[in-house]
């Protein structure tokens, strides 16, 4: 079957109305450089909020994006630093009880073989307790973790950077799977035995891009 090139205008266009309305802050424009060197995709309300969406393209291994922008032990963590801070701010202490892990429901789209669900990109979800992480602004930063003070971050990530399920469904178009970060705050060590609050980078979802075969 041949699909015509008025419906693939339509199912683009379709596409690309549903990521305005669900991601309003996102713009073709608005571009800077991920922690590790990748292409990143920002919002400049971002910059303003405590936490806006973002897109980055991905071809490294699941554990090595774990380890390397999520790692849980590191050598020099400082832990008296940190526990001193903690101890001079007893009201932190019912702030940490309430913070809750945010979760991304993942694209579905339609498995006619299993008459259920199946996800356009698959995605590894955990969750982690970072120790160290780079900022926005490329700067390393520790992560408070400790002792009873934790912040628990919830990761999706991409499991391969290859063509999504849509391919099947759509010959005459070529699908991708995405990486897509969200900047979220965190209570980092500051200056001295002070804290305060960062924001980084966090994989939160695999989406789907589409468009035409040339």
């Amino acid at each position: 079957m041949r699909i015509s090139a008025p419906f693939i205008t339509s199912f683009i266009f379709i596409s690309q109305l549903y990521q305005a309305l669900t991601h309003p802050g996102l713009s073709d424009t608005d571009w800077i450089d991920d922690p590790y060197g990748e292409e990143l995709i920002l919002s400049d309300n971002s910059r303003k909020s405590q936490s806006e969406y973002s897109h980055v393209r991905v071809s490294r291994s699941i554990e090595d994006i774990l380890n390397k922008e999520l790692p849980e032990k590191v050598p020099d963590y400082p832990k008296s630093e940190i526990s001193e801070a903690l101890a001079q701010s007893p009201v932190l202490k019912d702030l940490f009880q309430r913070i809750q892990v945010p979760r991304f429901s993942n694209r579905q789209a339609y498995d006619e073989s299993s008459d259920g669900l199946k996800t356009v990109c698959e995605m590894e979800p955990s969750t982690r307790y970072p120790a160290k992480m780079m900022n926005l602004r490329k700067e390393e930063k520790y992560i408070v973790n400790h002792e009873g003070f934790y912040q628990p971050v919830y990761v999706e990530v991409c499991k391969q950077n290859k063509s999504a399920l849509m391919d099947s469904l759509f010959p005459s178009i070529t699908s991708q799977c995405e990486q897509k970060y969200i900047a979220q705050s965190l209570y980092v060590k500051g200056e001295g035995k002070s804290l305060r609050v960062d924001q980084f980078n966090i994989p939160c979802a695999c989406i789907c891009t589409v468009k035409p075969k040339s």
